[in-house]
């Protein structure tokens, strides 16, 4: 388990697992947890609003008391907010943006350092190319 200075190694289970969930890899990519990514979540957390860290700590800890199955039940019941009344809705789409904004984040930003580059596998090379020289 690695550690960090802003959460707690319960918290840390619950972004390993919510990351799995949403990226659970395959042949070529690996699983957000086998990434090796979560090494860098207090970089990002250094650089969010208060609230919002707060917030998504306390989520985090949740999902780390909680099996993937829930939190594959939680996360897809998020995906369908517009259906659900406003005050509901609103927490649901906060949830959806907090989780996958970090968990995305940190996978392609191609941190890990595990194996394969991401941007390797997926054939990502951005570059600025003057044209006029």
């Amino acid at each position: 388990m690695m550690a960090s200075a802003q959460l707690t190694a319960r918290q840390v289970r619950g972004l390993r697992k919510a990351g799995d969930v949403l990226i659970p890899g395959d042949s070529e990519l690996p699983s957000f947890s086998g990434s090796g990514c979560v090494a860098h979540v207090d970089g990002m957390l250094d650089y969010m609003h208060g609230g919002d860290r707060d917030g998504l700590k306390a989520l985090l800890g949740v999902f780390g008391l909680l099996p993937k199955v829930l939190i594959r039940g939680i996360i897809a019941l998020t995906e369908h907010h517009h259906g659900v009344p406003t005050a509901l809705g609103s927490v649901l789409r906060m949830i959806n943006t907090g989780v996958k904004g970090v968990v995305m984040t940190l996978y392609y930003s191609d941190v890990g350092g595990q194996g394969q580059s991401i941007y390797q596998v997926i054939k990502y090379d951005a570059k600025v190319v003057r044209r006029d020289q």
